[in-house]
């Protein structure tokens, strides 16, 4: 059992950027059932759920949240100063737990799989995991043949398997290890320069060097974006559809998808059965029936949501899978990605996207943050829980939007304000 170490840092973390100082601020909303949300307002945590953005009790260190940040249903994984990694929720049997995880060597990346923390370390080849006495130890990975794996950079996972990209901008699968066997590295997609990749349940988008995104994995909900609902379990494939415009950010939602042009436009498809999508949905749900049921101590933290997996319906089975010519027509999914437009009239330009379970999350060019989907948690940022399926800016929180993460029923945004 870990020996629990609770401390508060400084929430703001100063940077230098030639003359001017920043304030920068992590703020956290949604599903807190677990306890999960690192919080800095102790009232909060016994909350079940947070629907307005509250400051986080860490320091943002620098990078991207999704390299810094792991959330899963029960749990959240950070990467604090210095060598500690930081885990809230569901550990060692019980809810509202902190676990302080400590490195001999510099984190650059974690994430949680099946109820594991993993981390890249910045000086070897292999990957850290919890170990006793509050420590990650160093692991080795191995390609098939017994050679040392390559060196890790990145990680994440869909439902059932562990993906990471490589040194030399390759994806592959890290297989976890039988009894007495060590984990093992294989090769996924080859022949592309990945710049990044996103995993959704069962699904995952691939971003390369060259703009064009590719896509694999499960296909029920058309979230794999090639105009049909056919799975391409196997091998990745182009999205032919938008393969002319260079993209350059990426996201996987539960069953639906997302992508960012070099133009500033956002893509999107898969299914909108709560309005993830952005077009409107077939039904305004007050009660959804995903909603997340208690965890025992003796499930280990493993926790999932009743009816998760969608299933097929009379309304599915109807084809309502392009956009009607009346915008006001429900959509139920989409096979292939179109343009949402965020605020019309007004034109808005797109940063970055990041996909939920059920809602997304978008940051203009211009700092400004927009949220739509499911919101009975509080995901959505608007102090409620309403459901949205029309994109709606977040208000209030002062600063400039820098980035945002979204995970299952959660959303993390980071602020940035220059201060003098």
């Amino acid at each position: 059992m870990y020996r629990v170490i609770i401390f508060v840092s400084d929430h703001i973390q100063r940077m230098a950027s030639g003359q001017s100082n920043y304030e920068h601020k992590l703020f956290a909303c949604g599903f807190n059932g677990f306890g999960q949300l690192p919080l800095q307002d102790k009232k909060l945590k016994s909350s079940r759920q947070v629907t307005y953005p509250e400051m986080c009790m860490y320091p943002p260190v620098n990078g991207r949240l999704s390299t810094f940040l792991a959330v899963g249903w029960s749990q959240c994984i950070l990467k604090n100063k210095g060598k500690n990694i930081c885990c809230h929720g569901f550990s060692s049997g019980s809810s509202n737990s902190m676990t302080v995880w400590e490195t001999d060597d510099e984190v650059e990346n974690v994430h949680c799989f099946d109820c594991t923390c993993f981390a890249i370390p910045s000086s070897c080849s292999g990957l850290l995991i919890p170990e006793q006495h509050n420590q990650l130890g160093d692991v080795r990975v191995h390609a098939e043949g017994g050679k040392e794996g390559p060196r890790i950079t990145r990680l994440d996972s869909e439902e059932n398997r562990l993906l990471v990209l490589t040194d030399n901008q390759g994806l592959g699968t890290i297989e976890m290890p039988k009894e007495g066997g060590s984990y093992l590295y294989k090769p996924l997609v080859t022949g592309h320069h990945v710049k990044s990749f996103s995993c959704g349940k069962e699904h995952t988008l691939i971003l390369t060097s060259q703009g064009d995104v590719f896509s694999m994995g499960s296909g029920s909900r058309g979230q794999l974006g090639h105009g049909t609902v056919e799975d391409r379990l196997h091998a990745s494939a182009v999205i032919e559809s938008i393969a002319a415009v260079p993209m350059v950010n990426i996201s996987a939602g539960g069953w639906h998808s997302a992508a960012v042009s070099e133009y500033g436009d956002l893509y999107i498809w898969g299914w909108n059965e709560s309005g993830q999508l952005g077009f409107p949905m077939v039904e305004k749900h007050t009660r959804h029936r995903d909603t997340p049921r208690e965890v025992t101590p003796t499930e280990e933290g493993k926790t999932s949501a009743n009816g998760e997996t969608p299933e097929a319906s009379s309304q599915d089975s109807r084809g309502d899978h392009q956009i009607p010519e009346d915008s006001n027509q429900p959509v139920t999914f989409l096979t292939s990605p179109h343009i949402l437009d965020m605020a019309p009239p007004k034109e808005i330009a797109i940063q970055s996207v990041s996909c939920g379970s059920r809602h997304t999350a978008a940051v203009t060019r211009g700092g400004h943050l927009y949220t739509w989907g499911y919101g009975r948690w509080g995901q959505l940022a608007h102090g409620n829980e309403w459901t949205l399926d029309t994109p709606k800016e977040v208000k209030g929180l002062g600063g400039h939007i820098a980035d945002v993460y979204c995970r299952e029923w959660n959303t993390f945004i980071l602020t940035r304000e220059q201060i003098t």
